[in-house]
């Protein structure tokens, strides 16, 4: 959704700037430049001279925006905020009502653990401080403990790589406020991660387990988008597929636009 709606974004950028060299080349007393008799495939952007120039080519980047992506039947852009908003309110409540089973030894998960955790309320490590204030650490199942929390970090840092490289966060041009978010998202994610395996650790193997489950689908689903198998099974464009339809869809747009203006003139 993130990369789809950006490019589509980008896309719409470009011909907003495009339509107003158009329009610059066609307003009657407007000095020629190199620009406007420059081919419809010019994609430099034009810096807005004015708060009204600024405002005109927001509103022709929305505009084209919508076009595109009705035309695309691209998702909404609401959906990037709509699901952590429904998705991590879930997620926390969840993982947070599973440390206090954990923490009171709700009955059964003393004893329905499995493999190297039949206990499934107790944690890799506890931290406390001493009378001289100092951090004393114990870990009570030695290393088998950190098996679980170092496999969820693995994950998560994988999938958070394979989540950025699919949203062409690096990649992403810093000229626009869109590029400039998705430059800062990456080393943001990362750093919360390492501070979370501190969390990580200290929380009992059934909190775990559920933090273990969604990291894993997630995972799961991101490397089967990339597998073209995958994708076509269930009609899923490619973003080489997805650049190229957009370039053609802009191309459409900008026809039109040349040829009304072209039978205008003619007039």
């Amino acid at each position: 959704t993130v990369r789809t709606n950006y490019m589509v974004y980008r896309e719409a950028a470009a011909m907003a700037d495009r339509q107003l060299l158009l329009e610059a080349r066609d307003t009657p007393g407007a000095a020629p430049t190199s620009s406007s008799s420059s081919s419809t495939k010019e994609t430099t952007p034009r810096e807005p001279a004015s708060a009204a120039d600024r405002v005109r080519r927001g509103k022709l980047v929305l505009s084209n925006f919508t076009v595109l992506r009705s035309k695309l039947e691209a998702p909404h852009p609401g959906w990037i905020i709509v699901n952590p908003l429904i998705q991590v309110p879930v997620f926390v409540v969840t993982g947070m009502t599973l440390r206090m089973m954990g923490g009171v030894g709700w009955p059964g998960l003393r004893t329905e653990g499995a493999l190297w955790f039949p206990d499934l309320t107790q944690v890799a490590m506890l931290s406390s401080y001493t009378e001289q204030g100092t951090l004393a650490l114990e870990f009570p199942m030695g290393p088998a403990g950190f098996v679980l929390p170092l496999a969820i970090f693995a994950a998560t840092l994988t999938s958070l790589r394979i989540g950025f490289g699919a949203a062409g966060a690096r990649a992403a041009p810093a000229d626009d406020w869109v590029g400039q978010v998705l430059k800062v998202l990456p080393p943001l994610l990362y750093g919360m991660t390492f501070v979370n395996l501190w969390v990580k650790l200290q929380l009992p193997h059934c909190a775990l387990l559920h933090w273990a489950a969604s990291s894993a689908f997630t995972l799961g689903l991101q490397i089967s988008l990339q597998q073209p198998a995958f994708r076509a099974a269930f009609n899923l464009p490619s973003p080489k597929e997805l650049q190229e339809l957009l370039g053609r869809l802009s191309g459409q747009q900008l026809q039109q636009l040349e040829d009304a203006s072209g039978s205008l003139a003619a007039n």
